[in-house]
């Protein structure tokens, strides 16, 4: 087994789930009208997610056709062509890296996430919040919710700390998170240290590993202003 070949059967692993004739004996249970386990019903909802991906304009090669072309390292982050070992991608007005391959300019990050698992998820998050580090370790699959967690505020907060206000009304400062369409009211406090620590201590209970605890003030300006 050649190096390229060795890589490829270990990252392929996880994928031999989706063979032909396993999804075959789940459909033959699904037409029986028989009840398929959890562990069956998560392989149809991820070879499903497979394949509606792959019919976007950006996601119209295999994984196999990925790995064939470009070699991903896992420790740096970055891709190289297969043919001459030249480092691809290049960040857009956004600062996300792309790389083009196969006539298509992709998301680094995402294809570094195909690569690896085989898997496409709606959104994939740098943990670290920097666009363009693709290291492994820091990409994690998220929904939309959680990759807005992980962000610092927005530099029009006028109170400095996320989710809390002034209101006049009251003569406090009200402190709530909006979750999932959902508002959680967290408090109105006198003292705005007192808003801002009850409100960080919610919102760790509800982003759970998604919670940026710097995320809760307001993001410092750029040198350059």
């Amino acid at each position: 087994m050649q190096e390229g070949d060795e890589e490829r059967y270990e990252m392929n692993n996880d994928l031999e789930k989706f063979s032909e004739e396993r999804l075959m004996e789940i459909q033959k249970k699904l037409s029986a009208g028989v009840l398929i386990d959890t562990t069956e019903a998560s392989l149809v909802r991820d070879a499903i997610e497979i394949a509606v991906a792959a019919n976007g304009s950006n996601y119209d090669i295999t994984v196999y056709q990925l790995r064939d072309y470009l070699h991903y390292d896992p420790v740096t982050g970055i891709f190289t062509r297969r043919s001459d070992g030249l480092q691809i991608g290049s960040k857009n007005d956004e600062g996300y890296l792309y790389i083009t391959c196969f006539g298509h300019v992709r998301p680094a990050h995402r294809m570094a996430y195909y690569y690896m698992t085989g898997r496409l998820p709606k959104t994939v998050d740098h943990i670290d919040r920097v666009k363009t580090n693709n290291e492994w370790k820091n990409l994690r699959e998220a929904t939309n919710a959680e990759n807005q967690w992980n962000k610092a505020m927005k530099r029009n907060n006028t109170s400095g700390v996320k989710g809390v206000y002034w209101s006049k009304k009251d003569n406090r400062w009200i402190a709530e998170i909006r979750l999932n369409g959902a508002r959680h009211y967290v408090g109105s406090y006198r003292d705005m240290e007192d808003a801002k620590l009850a409100i960080s201590e919610k919102r760790k209970v509800l982003h759970g590993a998604f919670f940026v605890e710097d995320g809760q003030v307001a993001a410092p300006k750029p040198e350059s202003e």
